[in-house]
């Protein structure tokens, strides 16, 4: 939708997005983070289900507000029955950042976040581990319609989430590519739609469905696809702690199940998974829709080392990580991601069992 000309407020927006003109919404608890000052201050909410036939055992999982296209393990997995299934009954922590969570990964079983700011916490010194992949690509470089090269972006603004972000990396790259430099202005992915409506930015980047939202409001284009941009690059991941490896890797062990259960899912019904992605994340079902077909859900799951080695190359080129902190990359990765529960799917036969009841 192009409204030309039109200087829209934030209350405007938000009475325009009421009015059914903005296709997402903004959950109530969108505004409720955890202070890392303030542990367990995460919004919690316990699913409920049918009554048990074995003994359920509680899993505190963490996950990013209205993020369930990149992180849909959760809505699922509860949806279709398969945490309880495993003998898991789920406690929702919902934040708003993946710093928020990180911060909080002693208090938790379980998150799922973007693999940056995993890496970022790991070199910092948390004993966060990762063990499973959620997906891969899932952002996109949108822009005005004057725009048809990315040269084109030469000195013109353009949004992104912020330094420490995937996304913020993956447009610094473009930009050493093509060896033009703009005007990068770190935004809030929510404030884009508006920003671009309103003509302050030529481009932004960002993750669905917050690129389809700018498309549809603003009239911008897809210009790049993360894909475009790092094949197979790996976006959000399932992580704990090693703690919780040590003393309770049976859990580990059917969590790691069941995302490769819900992959399978959405591989095989992925009508019925964009409608409980829709449902369970406030946006409107036309939007997941239109965004769902730039997600990768590699099958099986895996996560990529490739493209995490880049982006983790990229964060200790530009001092976000600082180099001291990871002398040996190779040594880090070792530490950072246990492979050892995606591949037992494989070796125990799990994948194929998958396999066969997809083509019954």
């Amino acid at each position: 939708m192009v409204r030309k000309g039109i200087q829209m407020s934030r209350k405007d927006f938000l009475r325009f997005a009421a009015l059914g003109g903005a296709v997402f919404a903004i959950s109530p608890m969108s505004l409720v983070g955890c202070s890392p000052k303030e542990p367990g201050t995460g919004t919690s909410e316990t699913s409920t289900s049918a009554p048990e036939v074995i003994e359920n055992k509680e899993a505190k999982i963490a996950f990013l507000v209205g993020a369930q296209l990149h992180q849909p393990t959760l809505p699922i997995g509860i949806a279709k029955g398969y945490f309880e299934e495993e003998g898991l009954k789920v406690n929702r922590l919902e934040f708003s950042s993946g710093g928020n969570v990180i911060q909080q990964i002693g208090e938790l079983d379980f998150a799922m976040l973007g693999i940056n700011p995993a890496m970022i916490a790991k070199a910092q010194g948390s004993d966060v581990v990762v063990f499973a992949n959620l997906h891969q690509g899932g952002s996109a470089l949108v822009v005005d319609p004057s725009i048809n090269r990315f040269e084109d972006l030469k000195d013109q603004p353009v949004a992104t989430p912020g330094a420490a972000s995937i996304q913020h990396n993956l447009y610094t790259m473009l930009e050493e590519k093509y060896n033009t430099p703009t005007k990068k202005i770190t935004a809030t992915v929510t404030d884009m739609p508006i920003f671009a409506l309103n003509k302050e930015i030529k481009g932004a980047i960002a993750w669905e469905p917050i690129t389809t939202q700018v498309i549809e409001m603003a009239g911008f284009k897809v210009l790049l696809n993360s894909q475009d941009i790092l094949e197979n690059q790996q976006c959000c991941v399932w992580v704990t702690s090693k703690n919780v490896i040590d003393t309770n890797r049976e859990m580990v062990e059917k969590v790691t199940k069941i995302n490769a259960k819900v992959t399978r899912f959405m591989l095989d019904h992925p009508e019925e998974a964009i409608k409980i992605i829709a449902e369970s994340s406030g946006r409107e079902l036309s939007t997941i829709a239109k965004a769902f077909p730039n997600m990768v859900y590699p099958w099986p799951p895996r996560v990529d080392r490739q493209s995490s080695m880049i982006l983790l190359d990229a964060l200790l080129k530009r001092d976000i990580i600082e180099k001291k902190l990871v002398p040996d990359v190779e040594a880090f990765w070792k530490e950072f991601y246990d492979e050892s529960f995606e591949q037992n799917l494989i070796d125990s036969g799990y994948i194929a069992e998958l396999e066969k009841a997809s083509k019954a």
